[in-house]
C-alpha cells in the first residue's frame, strides 16, 4: 500500500480536508485509515468546495467496497488500487470521479494525526466541511 501516493495512512479527517482544500480541484482525492472503524479506510473527495467522505469496508472474505445505502449493490474489489481505479470513471456512485490524487509526499511535517484534530465522523457521503473553511478561488 505504501507505493500508492494517494494513501495517507495515519492522518486525521481534518488534515485530509486541509490537504484537499489546498489541492482545490474538483475530483482531488486521498485515502486514509478510518478513525472510527478499525480495518476500514476513508476515501476523501473534493467536489464544489466540499469534502465528501466515503467509508471503504472489507467484507468477511477481505474484499473491499465503498459503503452504500441499504438496497444498493456494493462493488467489490481485491485491492484498494483496484477500487480506486474503478472509481476514476464517471457514473460510479460517487459525487464525482476520482481525478486528481493528493499524494502523501505533499504532506507537511505537521500532518500526522493529532488529538487536536478530531471531528464528527461521517458515513457515506456527507459534506464534512463548510464553505467558510475553504479558501475562495
Amino acid at each position: 500500500m505504501a507505493a500508492a501516493g494517494w494513501y495517507h495512512r495515519d492522518i486525521s479527517q481534518v488534515v485530509a480536508e486541509d490537504l484537499l482544500a489546498k489541492a482545490g480541484r474538483d475530483g482531488s482525492f486521498l485515502v486514509r485509515d478510518s478513525e472510527s472503524v478499525k480495518g476500514a479506510y476513508a476515501l476523501c473527495l473534493l467536489f464544489q468546495r466540499h469534502v465528501y467522505t466515503y467509508r471503504i469496508l472489507p467484507d468477511e472474505e477481505g474484499l473491499l467496497s465503498v459503503q452504500t445505502i441499504q438496497g444498493i449493490q456494493a462493488k467489490c474489489f481485491l485491492t484498494l488500487p483496484d477500487l480506486i481505479g474503478a472509481y476514476q470513471h464517471p457514473n460510479n456512485g460517487l459525487v464525482t470521479p476520482l481525478l486528481h490524487p493528493v499524494c502523501s509526499s505533499t504532506r507537511s511535517p505537521l500532518s500526522t494525526t493529532s488529538s487536536l484534530h478530531w471531528r464528527r465522523r461521517c458515513l457515506t457521503p456527507v459534506v464534512v466541511q463548510s464553505e467558510a473553511q475553504l479558501p475562495l478561488p
